[in-house]
């Protein structure tokens, strides 16, 4: 009896497969630096269902094309991400607008499939709201527009050589006669059209990186020209400091962070010449910083900060300055005080004589 059990607690922990109806295909409008949008494409690929991805922040066109068909099927006004258009053998059925879980797309689509037009369904809070699209010029510019997006066929993973993901990365693909842009996700993975593509990374965290590399879809690219900091920021006592801001300001941009509860920040950048600004509650460090490819440059800083009070930070140098004042303010109340008796001694009235 355990036994069954136990199989059956792992049968339902399986992964269940939806019952998808056949043909469904996908266009996702959104940004590759929206969270939101990211788990919708992970849905859709726990789901089995292609898709293509629209960045619509990359090019005017597509940015258009997003507004546009927005516009037709929820209207103008507010425009929201992720937008993503579900079509069936072709023909558009489904058009969701947040994101949404496996289950409840499986229950859109059976909607959907039960309903004439484009069914719109919008996110709200935890529930969705429905209605369908019947207007035929609206049906048949929706299919048109979409219809030229090509589903993925597989993601390849951009990595630093310190194996994080090279998030946000802007990258030009070439999949056969056809080249096109896209910005991996935060998990560094991006989209490809093809099963082999050739990469060129050209932008990462605002340096060119310009890196050229044919990738297979479902392979790990590791990206060069990348190095990593790890800066240990220190009070005057040697503990840590957290939440300390720290920029590296190079020649293409400044990138920004702040130390964690360890007082310490780790992060991969392009590697170059910067130059390290740290602070604190007022209190500053600067210092010149070479990051070499593939090394890791750690940096540890001591800020002259004792305690702080409010964005106010006190360290010895406001210690010794106070000490100063006080000593200095003891002795001009010293020499007034003894000012005041020797004057009060010339100003005392003689005794009297007594007379004879």
């Amino acid at each position: 009896m355990r036994r069954l059990a136990a199989l059956l607690l792992a049968i339902a922990l399986l992964p269940c497969a939806l019952a998808l109806p056949p043909g469904v295909t996908a266009v996702e409008y959104g940004m590759s630096t929206c969270p939101h949008c990211l788990h919708m494409k992970e849905v859709l690929a726990r789901m089995g269902v292609p898709y293509a991805f629209v960045d619509v922040t990359l090019s005017r066109e597509d940015g258009q094309e997003y507004m546009r068909l927005y516009g037709l099927l929820v209207g103008g006004g507010t425009y929201y991400v992720p937008f993503t258009i579900f079509l069936v053998n072709g023909t558009a059925k489904l058009a969701v607008v947040g994101a949404a879980e496996p289950e409840q797309l499986e229950a859109l689509l059976a909607k959907a499939l039960s309903s004439p037009g484009i069914l719109v369904a919008t996110a709200s809070g935890r529930n969705w709201t429905a209605s369908p699209v019947l207007n035929e010029t609206v049906i048949k510019e929706v299919e048109r527009a979409v219809a030229a997006r090509t589903p993925a066929v597989g993601e390849v993973k951009l990595v630093t050589p310190f194996g994080s993901p090279l998030a946000y990365a802007e990258v030009e693909v070439a999949c056969g006669n056809e080249t096109y842009r896209a910005v991996s996700g935060a998990d560094g993975k991006l989209q490809l059209r093809c099963k082999s593509a050739l990469l060129k990374v050209l932008w990462w965290r605002g340096a060119p990186l310009n890196y050229t590399a044919p990738a297979e879809a479902g392979s790990t690219l590791e990206v060069p020209g990348v190095g990593r900091v790890a800066v240990t920021v220190l009070d005057a006592l040697g503990r840590p400091v957290p939440d300390a801001s720290v920029n590296f300001t190079g020649r293409w941009a400044t990138l920004m962070g702040r130390t964690g509860g360890d007082g310490v920040l780790t992060a991969d950048i392009p590697a170059g010449d910067y130059t390290l600004a740290v602070a604190k509650s007022g209190k500053r460090f600067q210092a010149p910083l070479r990051v070499a490819e593939r090394q890791v440059a750690e940096v540890k800083v001591k800020l002259d900060l004792l305690f702080a009070a409010g964005n106010f930070g006190v360290g010895f140098t406001e210690v010794a300055l106070a000490a100063a004042a006080a000593a200095a303010l003891g002795a001009f109340y010293a020499i007034a005080a003894r000012r005041r008796s020797r004057t009060g001694e010339r100003r005392a009235p003689a005794a009297p004589e007594k007379a004879g």
